[in-house]
């Protein structure tokens, strides 16, 4: 039955699976897990399968239930099944939210009661309420600082004491989020991550709804499972249940929404939580070329907590990994317009970026040079133009053109002078007196800070007679605008808009338009794509180039002293990975060594992505380069895990540790910090893990 299953698609549907996409698409007994590198055909496999299981197994199609997280993916893999098997009726294919938003109308008419209403206006409720806790103008990052961590608290299940632990630069997120809390309750609401902790509750305290549940679905598959939050895998293992028929497809080195709560552990542990599981490998990637697969393997493999897998490229086509070195960081833009007049008909150029303060920039760039391109929002449209840098550098330009500008002054004051007494800042505030010559007069100050206060009178009122250019990086160093960590990107992308610009007039004038530009429906035609890494998962181009090679950036932090910055690294290699595995004929990595005149740090990634050629050696590579090699040292087979149960080991990130068990190939060890589950095989044999002595 089976062959003649996979005749029938190669023939009639025109599909012809790899010996890997057989296996994965006929393993429907039991829990099951299929470790599905980039570019390897999962959509095509859960559709293949979800038709095996009706047309070969003959499951009715109401009983599978395949969950997606995203509500794109849930559509595009409804359209591919409805395309490629119209004779058959199309299961459920549904987001996890839509399924926990109807587990929680079940339980309204089971037990009578009235369920709560979900939030249309969550995102105006959040500012409103930051907005009363500051005291101030909420920016359009700390929105999106504080939604994303009100998300992760949901997902991640955080209790009542856990949310004391949670930050978000800007505000007190504790005290935010029991006032959100509060609002909801009061108004018998709830959000999107309510709407998971609900559906679970109900689930776990009432078998009757949890058993029809369990009645309806006799198969349930997951896609992109290294997305999954631990409040979803719960959710999937209750209807699942104990020996379920639970199928997860995923890939944890293509986990990167760690800051909403994803978790690639229950990938990762997996056999442990689900004993008697099958793990199947697909690492065959049928979307990029040779050299892009070689340099995506160079990254990944220096994360310690993956599986070991083999990608290998199908086309015979070897394609173009490359870096290129730019005069400076601000030179990215020219470079992006450069390559895109260059693309060939039909072909399709993504620019990714680390974050969305490198789009104004390359935006601005295609406008000018008339190039029609497409801007891809996942998560939030750019918050460059509403942050307080922003703000305080269009104050003090408008205070530069007119002194007794009372807002501008204001929004500025602490910069301009610290210590104003209140009631006359609020004179100032009202405006038609200037400003420096009534701070002079009426603020009792020491020589010193008198002197400094002329000094600054005189730099403002001489910025509108600059060049945009070294005007704006003139505000920027003397008040101190950088200031410390992302601030720091925020002035970089402002001081490159004002490359080229003769006035401050016409770079006010830019960041307007530029501003009505992105806030409202972004551009949609051409064919080069402006995408976050993040937005562009699950995307493919042509070619991709990757702005913003820079330390500080790209990662956004390389510290690993603690286990919760080793974790934050390794996703950010894992976003490295995926930027790179959307190319798929040629894959650009853009750095330079300055930035607007000064040295900066290229990437530790641009070596990574690119090692210099291997020097000869007298010692085993293992031995030599522990944690570096792609390859192992030894074999698979030459690796015996007999009697690791129970041992001392030392891992090079997480010290010492102890074996606490070992199943097939994955063990569970003890470190210093935590329980964590490794592949033995693959860590001992690339050194990354070494047995201790007895």
């Amino acid at each position: 039955m089976d062959e003649a299953f996979f005749k029938w698609l190669e023939e009639e549907k025109g599909v012809a699976l790899s010996a890997q996409q057989r296996a994965a698409v006929t393993a429907v007994e039991g829990a099951g897990l299929l470790v599905a590198t980039p570019g390897s055909g999962k959509t095509t496999v859960i559709v293949c399968r979800t038709a095996y299981l009706t047309r070969v197994k003959g499951v009715p199609p109401e009983r599978i239930l395949t969950l997606t997280y995203g509500k794109q993916s849930q559509r595009d893999m409804e359209r591919r099944f409805a395309a490629l098997f119209p004779e058959l009726v199309g299961p459920r294919f549904s987001t996890i939210h839509a399924l926990s938003l109807g587990v929680l109308r079940r339980y309204a008419e089971g037990t009578g009661g009235e369920m709560f209403a979900l939030m249309t206006d969550g995102g105006k409720v959040i500012r409103a309420l930051l907005a009363q806790q500051i005291r101030g103008y909420v920016s359009e990052d700390l929105l999106a600082g504080v939604t994303s961590m009100l998300e992760y608290a949901s997902n991640a299940m955080v209790d009542a004491r856990g949310v004391k632990d949670l930050k978000v630069e800007g505000c007190d997120f504790p005290a935010l989020h029991a006032a959100y809390t509060q609002y909801k309750r009061e108004r018998r609401l709830m959000d999107f991550g309510d709407l998971l902790i609900f559906s679970h509750r109900a689930l776990q305290k009432h078998p009757w709804l949890l058993d029809a549940y369990r009645r309806q679905y006799a198969y349930v598959q997951i896609d992109e499972a290294q997305d999954t939050s631990l409040i979803q895998q719960r959710i999937a293992d209750l209807i699942a249940g104990e020996g379920g028929r639970l199928f997860l497809v995923g890939d944890e080195d293509q986990s990167i929404y760690g800051f909403r709560g994803a978790d690639p552990a229950y990938m990762m542990a997996f056999e442990q939580t689900h004993p008697g599981a099958r793990v199947l490998y697909m690492e065959s990637n049928y979307r990029c070329a040779g050299a892009i697969v070689r340099a995506a393997g160079n990254v990944i493999q220096y994360n310690a907590f993956r599986r070991e897998k083999h990608m290998r490229a199908v086309r015979q086509a070897e394609g173009r990994a490359e870096k290129t070195e730019l005069r400076d960081w601000n030179a990215q833009a020219e470079a992006v317009c450069e390559r895109a007049r260059s693309l060939a008909p039909g072909r399709t150029l993504g620019v990714l970026y680390r974050n969305n303060d490198s789009l104004p920039a390359i935006c601005d760039a295609l406008l000018r040079a008339g190039i029609p391109f497409h801007v891809r929002y996942r998560d939030e449209k750019p918050g460059l133009f509403s942050h307080f840098t922003a703000r305080n550098l269009r104050s003090l330009i408008r205070l530069s053109f007119d002194p007794t500008d009372g807002e501008a002054f204001f929004d500025v004051r602490n910069r301009i002078c610290r210590g104003i007494p209140q009631p006359l800042a609020a004179r100032l505030r009202r405006g038609g007196e200037d400003v420096f010559a009534s701070l002079y007069a009426l603020m009792p100050l020491p020589a010193q800070e008198r002197q400094e206060l002329a000094r600054k009178a005189d730099a403002i009122a001489g910025f509108k007679t600059m060049r945009a250019y070294p005007a704006v990086g003139g505000i920027i160093d003397e008040f101190n605008l950088d200031g410390w960590g992302a601030n720091a990107q925020k002035t970089d992308a402002l001081l490159s808009l004002a490359m080229g610009v003769e006035t401050l007039e016409q770079y006010v004038e830019k960041l307007d338009s530029l501003e009505r530009v992105l806030s409202g429906d972004p551009p949609d035609s051409g064919q080069v794509y402006l995408s976050t890494i993040h937005a562009a998962k699950g995307l493919e181009y042509d070619e991709v180039m990757l702005i913003d090679g820079k330390a500080g950036v790209l990662p956004a932090s390389d510290r690993r002293d603690t286990p919760e910055e080793r974790r934050a690294f390794e996703e950010e290699t894992r976003l490295m990975y995926v930027a790179a595995t959307r190319a798929r004929e040629r894959f650009t990595f853009l750095y330079s060594t300055h930035s607007h005149g000064s040295r900066c740090a290229p990437s530790l990634y641009l070596d990574r992505l690119f090692p210099p050629p291997p020097a000869k050696r007298d010692v085993p590579l293992g031995a030599a380069n522990r944690g570096r090699a792609f390859a192992p040292s030894k074999t698979r087979a030459e690796i015996s895990l007999e009697g690791l149960a129970g041992k001392r080991v030392k891992h090079i990130k997480f010290g010492e540790g102890v074996v606490l068990s070992v199943r097939g190939e994955i063990g569970a060890v003890r470190f210093a910090d935590g329980e964590r589950t490794l592949d033995l095989k693959v860590s001992l044999g690339n050194g990354i893990l070494t047995r201790e002595e007895s």
